[in-house]
């Protein structure tokens, strides 16, 4: 009885969580470039339980492990890292990126974090921030006298110069693209860090194969599918009471070979 206990237990931590990575999913639905995440589980042994088996050949008994006392575990928190659907903004400081590159964030200190959310905006020096107010890696410095500027298809940035004929170079964006993007660790402000998951990353300017093309004037939005979050919110919750019914009704059988005994 207190295997079977075990077992509903891990279901309902299980579930418990699952039901906290839908919430966040959901409430993340209109965050620009957000991932969502979904909870990989596994089969765990809870115990091993020793069994007596005659040996046919010997005159002894050998033991074997059982492997039916088994619950479930959380093996890890993955990031889906399929696109979102990318909308027109016609904000110049805004980028999408039509691949599978991710924007390089400078944390300080040698940290660099990466990012599909191309909502940018100038800071008090001039150079191109996140929300958060950190620079690209490298950091992009638009003059003062800049009247407009001009982002490519391959990163290549461009200003309009007071007194100038012609736009003038001031540099160049360049993304980092993962061997498995699905292992990045999230850290917050929709900033994710390597892991020995997602590998090393690579760096390239967009446009090169595998990187994908930036948009001006366009955001990517979340790739939180509404009606799958319901559905899998309807799934754990019934998974949820199920396993409170097992520790219920281990529980009463527990409790009936007590009274017997008695």
């Amino acid at each position: 009885m207190l295997n079977i206990l075990r077992l509903g237990l891990s279901g309902i931590t299980v579930s418990n969580l699952r039901n906290t990575v839908t919430a966040s999913n959901v409430s993340n639905i209109n965050t620009i470039g957000y991932k969502k995440r979904r909870v990989e589980l596994s089969e765990v042994n809870l115990r091993s339980s020793k069994i007596l088996r005659q040996n046919l050949s010997k005159s002894f008994y050998s033991p074997t492990v059982s492997s039916f006392n088994r619950g479930v575990k959380v093996q890890g928190i993955s990031v889906i890292n399929t696109k979102g659907p990318i909308y027109e903004t016609s904000n110049q400081t805004d980028l999408a990126i039509d691949g599978d590159g991710y924007f390089r964030i400078d944390l300080g200190n040698g940290r660099t974090a990466y990012t599909r959310n191309g909502a940018l905006k100038v800071s008090s020096e001039g150079t191109l921030v996140t929300n958060d107010g950190y620079n690209l890696e490298p950091a992009i410095t638009i003059p003062q006298t800049a009247k407009s500027i001009i982002i490519n298809n391959d990163g290549t940035v461009q200003a309009e110069i007071e007194g100038e004929s012609q736009m003038v170079n001031i540099g160049q964006i360049m993304l980092s693209r993962f061997p498995n993007p699905n292992g990045l660790k999230g850290i917050g402000s929709n900033l994710y860090e390597r892991t020995m998951a997602s590998g090393e990353p690579v760096i390239g300017s967009p446009g090169e194969e595998g990187f994908g093309k930036i948009f001006q004037g366009y955001l990517e939005d979340s790739n939180v599918d509404l009606a799958q979050e319901q559905v899998n919110l309807i799934i754990d919750q019934r998974t949820f009471e199920a396993n409170v019914n097992i520790v219920k009704t281990a529980d009463q059988i527990m409790k009936t070979i007590i009274d017997i005994k008695r």
